[in-house]
């Protein structure tokens, strides 16, 4: 019984595991879509999201690839539901969406019955089996403007949970094979509201990397125990500024080029990927 018990448990750890915070993602390698998820929960053809570069010969922020999902005259008609679910992560006492990028083009808006929206799941990632969704914007409306250029959303607050929260973003079209709905999202940023952001269950990334002065009037020291694979720069608006790939594991960069703000710093570490905010003052 005991033995059994432990399996259990093991399996709920296995499948409940927290993604450290801060957490960034622009879906340009198979690391950024590590423990992506899709749910087809209604569908006439098997078109769902996907990731790559955009549509048009837009440029995704990120660098490469965004997250893209698309409907138009030509499919089956009938109803599209789908739904790309983050990992999951924990934020007992709340956190932000720090960030995300979002591009519209075809030639239909969302209707009634439609929705292009971002959620916050908590309890299990599968949205049919989630113990809450907040929607935590819609995007049917004013804001959604076709014209091929991607936008930032940031600062969307998030509810603190005890159990596993996820960022969700559906596609809902009523009339899949009359509406051209092409929707694209990027840079996606997260972060919690403590610095308790990984549960006893969760086994976190080593994170061996120190970048200061934090603030920093210009220069950016980088010091790491391990080797760096590969670091960007980006701007709060989601702008790559600066991209190195097999770094010595010790440098510098200067930013002094560039105007006061905050800067999001990621690399690719052996242990794992990561974020860290860096204030030019």
């Amino acid at each position: 019984m005991k033995i059994l018990l432990g399996f259990i448990l093991l399996m709920q750890v296995t499948l409940h595991a927290q993604v450290p915070l801060p957490y960034y993602s622009g879906f340009d390698n198979n690391i950024e879509l590590t423990g992506w998820r899709k749910y087809i929960t209604a569908t006439t053809y098997q078109y769902s999201w996907s990731e790559g570069i955009p549509k048009f010969g837009v440029v995704a922020p990120s660098g490469t690839n965004s997250i893209n999902h698309d409907y138009y005259p030509g499919y089956p008609a009938g109803v599209a539901d789908n739904w790309m679910v983050s990992p999951p992560f924990f934020i007992p006492n709340g956190g932000t969406l720090d960030s995300i990028r979002y591009m519209f083009s075809g030639q239909s808006v969302p209707s009634t019955g439609d929705t292009i929206a971002l959620y916050l799941l908590t309890g299990n990632s599968d949205p049919a089996l989630a113990t809450s969704q907040t929607l935590l914007f819609d995007f049917r409306g004013v804001d959604y403007i076709i014209d091929d250029t991607f936008r930032l959303k940031s600062n969307l607050p998030l509810t603190g949970s005890t159990d596993s929260s996820y960022i969700a973003i559906r596609y809902r079209s009523s009339n899949g094979g009359g509406l051209w709905l092409t929707t694209h999202f990027d840079n996606i940023g997260i972060s919690g509201n403590s610095l308790t952001t990984t549960t006893l269950n969760y086994k976190p990334q080593i994170d061996d990397v120190s970048i200061y002065p934090n603030p920093t009037s210009g220069i950016v020291l980088l010091e790491s125990k391990q080797k760096i694979y590969d670091l960007k720069v980006y701007t709060t608006t989601g702008q790559q500024i600066y991209r190195i790939e097999n770094p010595s594991s010790n440098f510098s960069i200067d930013l002094s080029a560039y105007k006061t703000g905050v800067y999001f710093f990621r690399y690719e570490i052996d242990s794992g990927s990561f974020y860290k905010k860096i204030m030019l003052d």
